[in-house]
């Protein structure tokens, strides 16, 4: 995506059309939605009971989850202090969406938009995907390796912002593929996955780098 002389990232009618905000929430919705659909109809298919990986009776898991975005946190922020070109397209990048559609939407709108995002990629990408070719390869060690490795491969090819980014999703994915074959609780990684988001929507400026009101790049 290539950045505007004034260092704006294009518009085009459809941004003039809907606001800033209703825009990335029913992108949200869609999209991300649509992957919960989608997971939904492949297991099926594919005989993956999803509902047998969702366990809401257990309380250790949901603290397991809260303390596990922490590392997550952290190391976002550590990847961001990181002095290369590719760190700077990136925070550019996200500059650009802060600016253009995050800063634009409510408190509920971001919760809605985390929360689809949690659900929608954590129940196609380690519900059905990683379970898929970890029991193909019969659940054991050399399975659950390959299927954590190939899923997360699959889950940063989908966030194909730059390189750097690919990486970063691609090690997310480890982390909560990880988490998940530990508990053995799909909503681990629903729980991280949401709240990771949530809190990287409302705290961006902080934890990219780049300064919060950004109104001012506006002209």
């Amino acid at each position: 995506m290539q950045e505007s002389e004034n260092g704006n990232f294009p518009q085009d009618g459809m941004f003039r059309m809907f606001s800033p905000a209703m825009m990335l929430t029913q992108s949200a919705v869609m999209v991300e939605g649509g992957l919960a659909v989608l997971a939904i109809v492949i297991a099926w298919f594919a005989g993956i009971s999803l509902r047998e990986m969702i366990v809401l009776d257990e309380p250790i898991h949901y603290l397991i989850a809260v303390v596990a975005i922490i590392p997550m946190l952290m190391f976002c922020r550590f990847v961001y202090l990181v002095p290369l070109k590719t760190v700077e397209f990136t925070r550019r990048f996200l500059h650009s969406v802060y600016r253009d559609f995050i800063r634009h939407c409510s408190v509920l709108q971001l919760l809605l938009v985390a929360i689809m995002s949690g659900i929608g990629e954590e129940l196609l990408f380690r519900g059905v995907i990683q379970t898929a070719i970890v029991e193909g390869f019969g659940g054991e060690t050399r399975g659950l390796i390959i299927g954590i490795a190939v899923t997360s491969l699959l889950f940063g090819l989908v966030h194909p912002i730059n390189k750097l980014y690919v990486f970063l999703c691609f090690v997310v994915g480890i982390y909560l593929g990880l988490l998940f074959v530990w508990t053995g609780n799909l909503i681990v990684p629903v729980i991280i996955h949401t709240f990771y988001n949530f809190v990287v929507f409302l705290a961006m400026p902080q934890l990219i780098g780049f300064p919060r009101d950004v109104r001012t790049s506006d002209a």
